[in-house]
């Protein structure tokens, strides 16, 4: 199936397609950033079916690409990937509409960067993370890495939804395997399949 992307997004997908790390849009900053691979507390890397639960806990969401024309959090999308069993984040509408899209069983081997983000509390800790602190820093880092699309933004996993309730992120539904292709994006659409939590480790 084939979709067409506005433009705007084409300089993000190229970035997202073509790095080995985790991307995703700040709304705090306002553009593409490029964030760390989360790490539990003993210096694992979280799986990959782990990570939608490790964002939750600590009331933390990642955006989509449509977030830079959204006057709102745009949400992306957790989902399983009935053929290869991967975990994917894509776009939070169901037609892929900003060819948003991260498979994080392929991130978790490639990741250069990971964190433990010790200073992201869980939820029962009752305590805000200084994400505007962290807004501040990123704000003065040189602009040099992948022709200034997406700087890595040291510290980020996500809004904070003390700075946005409201806006959980999702998950479930259709996954779908963009290929970006010229101006539009050749899409695989598969099924939903439900996977054990069983395998989380935090």
């Amino acid at each position: 199936m084939i979709f067409q992307i506005n433009s705007i997004f084409h300089a993000c997908v190229v970035a997202q397609h073509s790095s080995t790390e985790l991307l995703v849009y700040s709304r705090e900053v306002g553009q593409l950033v490029m964030i760390a691979y989360p790490m539990s507390c003993r210096g694992q890397r979280i799986v990959p079916e782990g990570v939608f639960d490790f964002l939750r806990r600590r009331g933390l969401t990642w955006e989509c690409f449509c977030g830079l024309i959204s006057g709102q959090p745009t949400p992306a999308r957790f989902a399983d990937e009935f053929i290869s069993g991967h975990t994917v984040v894509r776009c939070h509408h169901v037609d892929n509409r900003c060819g948003f899209y991260l498979n994080i069983d392929s991130i978790y081997h490639t990741a250069l960067l990971e964190s433990r983000y010790e200073h992201l509390p869980t939820l029962l800790r009752e305590r805000a993370p200084d994400i505007v602190s962290l807004a501040t820093a990123f704000r003065s880092t040189p602009r040099a890495e992948l022709g200034d699309v997406a700087l890595t933004f040291v510290g980020y996993c996500g809004f904070h939804e003390t700075m946005f309730p409201g806006y959980p992120q999702l998950r479930g539904g259709l996954s779908h395997i963009p290929r970006f292709v010229g101006r539009s994006f050749i899409t695989q659409r598969a099924h939903r399949r439900e996977r054990s939590c069983e395998q989380y480790r935090f």
